[in-house]
């Protein structure tokens, strides 16, 4: 039973549950949005607000066979004076003709406002305006401190790429967490001419200490931001490209470093990022964290995530109500380590697969009568062998509806009845 389940698992391993709100308000959790800073001169700043949402937050109508969305994003900058010092507008309409793509978590919108300020430490106030319904809505409201950005290292998330011969690489944003994802990502470092020295990268945290030594290093580069066709870009600019009008202004180039692959190893987490030089110098040390973003909400009960490995484990009994939460975390993990596809990187792909159709199943088989749809027996087929390629559903000769789900590979057919028409459908042996 236990490596037929991980087969089909492992097979339709790509397959996830979305759920989608088209209240832009209930969604702000998808928005995501940082502030980066690049030092111009001694005393000036170039300041970018980047920010990203999915189609799924925003309000659509249909307009003959196409789906058009409109919205406003106002950007304010007050400085600690209370004065207003910088007003961006950025407006725009989307016009789609799927409806599936309206309600899409893996397409944005993804753009950045840039403005120049002088030290000194700053309110920005962000608002997205949904033009359709004319509903405002605060999406940023947070201080930069432009006094003591030259104390920590300035860093953005990049999209892994083994190879860029333009020095251009594409940005994402996750507002300054790093996922803890199956995707791997590269850490932008940008700093002054000090981290021209560095040649190590040291994680740690409270019982990890990871070096890494794949590191890119960009000297005297001048960083630029643009976007193209919905994307990001960072584009760092040689002194033999920058034009004399830019080298004669005045404008300090950084030394950049891109350090490779900088959550494959780690766990959730808080961590410290130590610069070192190759004698073990620190140059600098910053924090960051490593969160799942994605992360299905049955892992975040120990109990009833050890409880679900009894639909494999049918023999044996996974729950410990009387342990410690460390002791059933670790038990949890334990189990899932011996069966990760990818044991050389801390993402678990299978787990988190099965945790997800837990979620999609504890809500979508609900009845009058059970709550959790997760233990129902769709719960429970769908659980262990995922989203059948064909549903039929009719109504028999007593008048019960049956429900017939269809797989391939292997091919497997599941019936269903709803023997008291309160949709608690039980399976037909």
């Amino acid at each position: 039973m236990v490596k037929i389940f991980i087969a089909v698992l492992f097979f339709s391993i790509s397959i996830s549950a979305q759920f989608h709100n088209k209240n832009f308000n209930q969604t702000t959790n998808k928005v995501r949005s940082e502030v980066f800073v690049s030092v111009i001169s001694d005393s000036v700043h170039n300041v970018y607000f980047l920010f990203k949402f999915p189609y799924s937050c925003l309000v659509f109508e249909k307009k003959n066979s196409n789906f058009i969305s409109k919205y406003e994003i106002a950007l304010e900058i007050k400085n600690s004076k209370e004065q207003v010092v910088e007003r961006k507008f950025h407006k725009a309409e989307i016009e789609l003709n799927e409806y599936e793509k309206t309600i899409s978590e893996n397409e944005f919108i993804t753009d950045f406002f840039e403005f120049e300020l002088p030290e000194d430490t700053f309110s920005c106030k962000v608002t997205y305006t949904d033009l359709i319904t004319g509903k405002p809505f605060d999406i940023f409201n947070q201080k930069i401190d432009l006094i003591r950005t030259n104390d920590l290292p300035r860093w953005l998330l990049l999209k892994h790429s083994n190879a860029n011969k333009n020095n251009v690489f594409e940005i994402d944003i996750f507002g300054k967490i790093i996922p803890y994802s199956s995707v791997n990502y590269d850490l932008l470092i940008i700093g002054n001419n000090e981290l021209s020295k560095l040649e190590k990268v040291r994680i740690k945290s409270e019982d990890t200490v990871l070096v890494l030594d794949e590191i890119v290093k960009l000297d005297r580069a001048l960083p630029q931001l643009k976007s193209l066709n919905n994307k990001l870009l960072i584009e760092f600019k040689s002194d033999s490209e920058i034009s004399d009008s830019i080298n004669s202004s005045g404008k300090n180039k950084a030394t950049a470093l891109i350090v490779k692959n900088i959550n494959q190893k780690l766990f959730e987490g808080k961590y410290l990022i130590g610069l070192q030089t190759n004698e073990g110098e620190l140059i600098k040390e910053f924090p960051v964290l490593i969160q799942w973003i994605d992360k299905p909400k049955s892992l975040m009960d120990y109990d009833f995530a050890l409880e679900m490995i009894e639909f494999i484990e049918v023999n044996q009994r996974y729950r410990t109500y009387f342990s410690s939460e460390n002791e059933k975390k670790n038990k949890l993990m334990s189990y899932w380590k011996q069966k990760d596809p990818t044991p050389h990187t801390s993402f678990n792909e299978l787990m988190n697969e099965f945790y997800s159709r837990v979620d999609f199943a504890q809500n979508e088989f609900i009845s009058v009568s059970v709550k959790n749809g997760a233990i129902t027996d769709r719960g429970r087929v769908f659980i262990i062998n995922g989203k059948p390629e064909k549903i039929d559903r009719k109504v028999n000769s007593d008048g019960k509806v049956v429900e017939s789900w269809y797989y391939q590979n292997p091919e497997r057919i599941f019936r269903f009845i709803d023997f008291r028409g309160d949709g608690s459908f039980k399976i037909l042996q």
